[in-house]
């Protein structure tokens, strides 16, 4: 899960990226002076957690390498109620390119974005639409579950995977039926044990998750 997501961050990064290098460029070459792009990341998650926010902070610091931009990345803040002062310096240091890297900023993207409108804003969020200078990145969720659990299921030996979600947002279901899905098409007598920790920051609550799915008979777990 992590090699693919990667795949998929440092693609939307680049093409972003090298979209708005662009722009920069000609403008810059019509003033004729040449100015450090920079462009922005906001993490839900420790950029250290192993898992999403891991992932777009070695793709982000991988971009800014190939690029010789400069990068500023802010992780856990999943609120958007503190992310919002975060964006607005962001904005107000004339940031051009700004990752959104959470769901839960959609809304908040949404009332920012208008205002700002020579700032490109990319999402990650699932459902969401985009609109003027708001992009939007999402996974195939279903395919992802299906690919992962299918390798759960031929790695078990007990035929059980443990499943370990955040909660029932719209793309854990979509990745927990894929899950479902995969891991029958490997085993047809695989069994799928699903929990929530019902937080989406909490490491500690991810591993006792964890282990009461093993304590449950799991011997693979999707995370």
């Amino acid at each position: 899960m992590t090699r693919s997501r990667k795949g998929a961050a440092v693609l939307a990064l680049v093409i972003a990226s090298v979209a708005v290098l662009a722009a920069a460029s000609a403008a810059s070459a019509a003033r004729a002076e040449t100015k450090g792009f920079r462009f922005g990341v906001i993490l839900p998650t420790s950029s250290t957690d192993l898992n999403w926010s891991q992932t777009m902070t070695a793709a982000s610091k991988e971009v800014a390498a190939k690029l010789g931009a400069k990068l500023s990345l802010t992780d856990k803040v999943f609120d958007p109620t503190q992310a919002r002062p975060l964006f607005e310096q962001l904005l107000a240091q004339d940031v051009k390119l700004i990752f959104a890297h959470s769901f839960s900023f959609a809304q908040l993207i949404r009332e920012i974005a208008p205002k700002n409108p020579d700032t490109i804003f990319v999402v990650a969020a699932d459902g969401e639409k985009a609109k003027g200078n708001i992009s939007i990145v999402t996974y195939s969720y279903l395919e992802m579950g299906y690919s992962q659990c299918w390798l759960a299921a031929k790695m078990s030996k007990k035929g059980i995977i443990g499943n370990v979600g955040a909660a029932k947002a719209p793309y854990n279901t979509e990745t927990n039926q894929g899950c479902q899905l995969g891991a029958r098409a490997a085993n047809p007598k695989a069994k799928v044990i699903e929990a929530f920790t019902n937080d989406f920051v909490d490491q500690q609550k991810g591993r006792e998750v964890g282990q009461a799915l093993l304590d449950k008979g799991a011997d693979v777990l999707f995370v």
